[in-house]
């Protein structure tokens, strides 16, 4: 539809209106004028006669919500082109019901998961992993038990009037995770005074000190000692368990992500190239917008128009980057996508891709086109928190490093 047409159909609840005013006469004239110029693609004029609109009309949120529009055209972005892109069909669903498609796609995704991603723990495990380790942390060093599974002597020697004995125990405790196969290897080391005897007198009497710790009660300092080993060990086994679980579930989000860019192929193809030197004039336009949402309620005829093409250019922004970092006719299937990074491009579309996601942020809680989860619109808050405008030579030089050694691990 000719953005003509549209923008009359936008300000018609105005014309009309207080017809005897010549005033307001004379503002819709004006406003008429500027949807003539950007008709026409006469974006200059358009701006010139909207920065002297509001001159003389500097509360007019419709002059300034038609500048931001003059900016996006002048920048080759008509904002109203957008919305097949939002309405396009992508697997029998408009891009609306991504929820949906999600759904229905997941048993795919989880195809490929279970190729990259050992799902063989319990969906519970992080709980089982917290209330172990609480388990240990609470109980008291001395009430930790355990069984001996085996007591062989490891070496033995005598030295200055001294026996010198070490013994490999080998450790089963019910405070590790998996009790019946979880064993620690634990040495412990002594010595006994031993005047004029010898070296060979010194294993005889090792060996005989392994064979009586095997049949009799631990000293308590040989206990203590086991005790504190059970301990830290199972310490160390939650925690390992909880690292890999963390792997894991990074692992999950990068097959998440590599599945969500290759379902959006077809709209990243059909998305418009975006120049970075007309970044400025996306940016100065959603200033704009931003301006105009937050002052009406969502209901509110600027007030939702704002915030929809707040929405249709902060995603421009975000898929066209994505759209220059790719080369997108390379990719056939999911993990296509990893391998067909154009990392020289990352520096040149990193800016446009941080301002589109902010803006997205914080707009999509309140759209009725996109549902974002809790969890991720909070990663996502605090990445962009932490996220520089643009990358220096060494993040880009750091950015470059991990994309090639992810693909040179993937066989890229």
């Amino acid at each position: 539809m000719r953005l003509m047409l549209i923008l009359l159909l936008f300000f018609c609840t105005a014309c009309g209106k207080d017809s005897k005013n010549v005033q307001e006469e004379s503002l819709q004239s004006l406003k008429l004028a500027i949807v003539s110029a950007l008709n026409n693609k006469n974006h200059e004029n358009a701006l010139t006669l909207i920065e002297k609109g509001l001159v003389q009309y500097p509360e007019d949120d419709e002059l300034k919500y038609l500048r931001s529009e003059a900016y996006a055209l002048q920048a080759n972005i008509d904002v109203y082109s957008l919305f097949p892109l939002i309405k396009m069909k992508l697997f029998q669903f408009a891009i609306t019901e991504w929820n949906d498609v999600r759904k229905i796609s997941r048993r795919q995704r989880n195809n490929v998961n279970d190729l990259v991603i050992d799902h063989s723990h319990d969906n519970d495990q992080e709980n089982v992993l917290l209330l172990q380790m609480e388990k240990i942390e609470k109980i008291p060093t001395e009430e930790i038990t355990y069984t001996i599974a085996a007591i062989e002597p490891l070496y033995s020697y005598y030295y200055k009037n001294n026996y010198f004995c070490a013994y490999h125990f080998v450790i089963h405790s019910d405070l590790f995770l998996d009790p019946v196969h979880d064993e620690i290897f634990f040495t412990y080391h002594e010595e006994h005074q031993a005047p004029e005897a010898s070296t060979n007198d010194a294993t005889i009497f090792c060996k005989e000190r392994t064979r009586m710790l095997g049949n009799n009660p631990l000293e308590p300092k040989i206990k203590s000692a086991i005790q504190t080993r059970i301990k830290e060990e199972a310490s160390r086994q939650v925690n390992d368990r909880h690292s890999k679980l963390d792997s894991r579930k990074e692992r999950e989000r990068y097959v998440e992500a590599l599945w969500i860019i290759f379902d959006s192929i077809p709209v990243i193809k059909n998305t418009p190239d975006l120049n970075p030197q007309h970044l400025q004039l996306i940016s100065l336009a959603l200033v704009g917008l931003q301006e105009i949402k937050d002052k009406f309620q969502a209901d509110h005829r600027l007030g939702k128009i704002s915030h929809q093409h707040i929405l249709l250019l902060s995603g421009f922004l975000m898929i066209s980057s994505i759209k220059h970092t790719l080369y997108i006719d390379k990719i056939q299937r999911p993990s296509d996508v990893l391998c067909n990074v154009n990392i020289y491009n990352i520096t040149v579309s990193y800016p446009s891709f941080i301002l589109g996601l902010s803006y997205f942020m914080k707009t999509a809680k309140e759209s009725n086109l996109f549902k974002l989860d809790e969890e991720s619109a909070q990663e996502i808050t605090l990445l962009l928190e932490k996220a520089p405008p643009i990358l220096n030579d060494q993040s880009t030089e750091k950015v470059k490093n991990v994309i090639l050694k992810v693909q040179k691990d993937n066989g890229c």
